[in-house]
């Protein structure tokens, strides 16, 4: 077993009834393995192992598909025998597809012990995959998604997730590795005509209907249970190296002490998305930049100035948060001066702004 699943079935038995939404070709808990699980998808067994022949994946680990879903709220898709029964349920890149969260979470309510039970889910970070140019969705899309019944992608997500699509490198996820070439998939005209069959009704067509990051994840959670739309909570969560980070949720939605402690809540939550999207833009700062033309009497120089900034850089994300506005700005220039550089009259003219620059970030540090 990987790393990731057991981290992702920490504390299940194996003999404990456990179910597993989507696992496709790569189950977390294996029936081959011992695991108790029944799986849900939207095709059986046959149907992927067709899906999936001559490609990359390993078919013979598609395993038997216990309920087929088609639609409709996952608990009704269930034998009603077997609700309240199961002690954990598994859900991997499975969220971000889903036309109403809202609605999966209290099904999951109704399908796992209500003491017990747990929901243990991988989801994709939008900063490290083919999502990047798209926002963290808001609690307010999701509640007008659930009131609404959606069954299916609007228009708008179909529009969204063609037209925002990213690859880097030709990789449609890149974990923590450098950024290296950046580029949209798609045209403005290929998301017009994806969203117009949507509108047309043609169809269920899949895509990633909402991003996440850490921080909006849990805040997603928090809003949901304060309004008294789902009764979870976020037991702990875990960013991975790879694309994705790792929750496990359990039931009792979030306490406070007071309204104010909540709003307090709210907001740590809200300035820790803002700095994840920081994060994100260092990733763009940090791409391999255009060789520079410079003669050898400038190396030396030019090397304990990268040195100077690297060191400023470290010393912001450590200690200057909360001038992230100004000194991304005098970051910019200092890059925007640094990449202009030429030719040794050009780079000696240059150089002075730089060290303006660097004399008034370090008077802040």
């Amino acid at each position: 077993m990987s790393e990731r699943n057991a981290k992702l079935l920490e504390g299940v038995a194996r003999d404990a009834p456990l179910i597993e939404i989507g696992p496709s070709f790569n189950p977390v808990a294996p029936k081959a393995e011992g695991w108790r699980v029944t799986i849900v998808d939207h095709a059986s067994q046959a149907e992927l192992v067709t899906k999936y022949a001559g490609g990359a994946v390993d078919t013979d680990r598609i395993e038997p598909v216990d309920v087929v879903w088609a639609g409709g709220p996952l608990h009704e898709a269930v034998p009603v025998t077997q609700h309240g029964s199961y002690a954990a349920l598994i859900a991997c890149h499975v969220v971000e597809h889903l036309p109403d969260l809202i609605g999966f979470l209290r099904s999951a309510q109704r399908l796992l012990d209500p003491d017990h039970g747990a929901l243990l889910l991988a989801v994709p970070d939008k900063r490290l995959c083919f999502d990047f140019f798209r926002p963290p969705s808001t609690t307010g899309q999701f509640v007008a998604a659930h009131r609404a019944g959606q069954a299916r992608h609007t228009p708008r997500a179909m529009f969204d997730h063609v037209a925002y699509s990213a690859t880097d490198g030709g990789r449609a996820g890149w974990g923590q590795q450098h950024l290296m070439e950046l580029r949209l998939e798609h045209t403005l005209e290929q998301a017009a005509e994806q969203m117009d069959r949507a509108e047309a009704g043609d169809g269920y067509t899949d895509c990633h209907g909402w991003q996440f990051t850490p921080a909006s994840f849990e805040l997603l959670v928090l809003e949901f249970g304060a309004l008294g739309l789902t009764d979870w909570r976020v037991e702990w969560l875990e960013p991975r190296p790879a694309v994705e980070f790792l929750a496990r949720l359990v039931r009792g939605r979030e306490a406070f002490s007071s309204a104010a402690a909540r709003e307090t809540r709210r907001l740590d939550l809200l300035k820790r998305m803002v700095l994840e999207q920081r994060d994100q833009a260092d990733r763009l700062l940090a791409e391999p930049a255009e060789p520079i033309v410079l003669a050898a009497k400038d190396d030396a120089r030019l090397d304990a100035m990268d040195a100077m900034l690297r060191d400023m850089h470290q010393a912001q994300r450590d200690l200057l948060q909360t001038q992230l506005p100004t000194i991304t700005a005098e970051l910019g220039a200092v890059r925007a001066a640094l990449d202009g550089l030429r030719p040794v009259g050009a780079a000696m003219e240059a150089i002075l702004p730089v060290r303006r620059t660097i004399a008034r970030m370090r008077g802040r540090l």
